[in-house]
């Protein structure tokens, strides 16, 4: 049953068991009536295994069979990126960007990698698609704010990080470059003020916790360092950074039977 094959592989995919997924879709690839579903799980579980060339090869099979398919089509781009192909990879996304008006993996894709690349103009004319998908989303901004970072244009930066706090005063991204900003300029009170606003909206925010714990320890600030590294563990008992932290913060002090 191909239904029950692609189901079958879908969720040891989702459950990590990559190798497993592949061995249950793989005999489905040679059949003549091969699904897109099925020849996209083998690339996705190739993807996790490690294995790009392969991947690729999946996604390309795949995109074959469903040339309307931005989310296919994203992940034939990503595979090609992360290979080095890239301007293969660029038209992969630019493609699938423009295949579907609702999807903005792609778009957010293009952005990184052109940041990454330092091609400004390009990043920009992506992100400014996004934006056109998502005007009521903070990302976009967030993103402009991180070019901007990148390009030293304090200024603007700052602006589009607000402008991305407006639209979600919990986005910890924003607040993040924000407040790193702030430390820069030598405003630390400003920084905290940042993170206990996304606090206020997100009482178990670890991240903005973790932040504030930075900025104590910027201000040499011990107790109040290790008061935020625990509220972030209680916050999140699963979370491991809170946990590695005081386990660092620990063997410091040559507490080892505590660590």
């Amino acid at each position: 049953s191909t239904f029950a094959r692609e189901l079958l592989a879908e969720v040891q995919l989702r459950k990590g068991r990559a190798s497993l997924a592949l061995e249950t879709v793989t005999p489905l690839l040679d059949r003549e009536t091969v699904t897109a579903r099925a020849l996209s799980i083998a690339g996705e579980a190739s993807v996790a295994k490690g294995d790009l060339a392969q991947a690729t090869k999946y996604f390309e099979r795949a995109s074959k069979l469903q040339p309307d398919s931005a989310v296919i089509r994203t992940n034939l781009g990503t595979s090609r990126m992360r290979q080095g192909d890239v301007s293969r990879a660029e038209a992969d996304l630019e493609a699938a960007s423009n295949l579907d008006q609702k999807h903005t993996a792609a778009d957010i894709a293009l952005a990184i990698t052109r940041l990454q690349r330092k091609d400004y103009e390009g990043a920009f004319a992506a992100i400014a698609a996004l934006e056109k998908k998502q005007p009521s989303s903070p990302i976009p901004y967030n993103l402009r704010g991180s070019a901007y970072l990148e390009k030293r244009d304090i200024a603007n930066a700052r602006k589009s990080f607000e402008q991305a706090l407006a639209i979600d005063p919990a986005f910890m991204p924003a607040a993040k470059s924000l407040a790193q900003i702030d430390m820069q300029d030598k405003k630390p009170d400003a920084a905290r003020k940042r993170l206990q606003n996304v606090l206020a909206k997100d009482d178990n925010n670890v991240g903005a916790m973790l932040a504030l714990a930075d900025i104590a320890a910027a201000e040499k600030k011990e107790k109040e360092y290790l008061e935020w590294v625990e509220k972030a563990a209680k916050a999140d008992p699963k979370a491991l950074e809170p946990k590695s932290r005081k386990i660092d913060y620990l063997l410091s002090k040559k507490e080892t039977q505590s660590a």
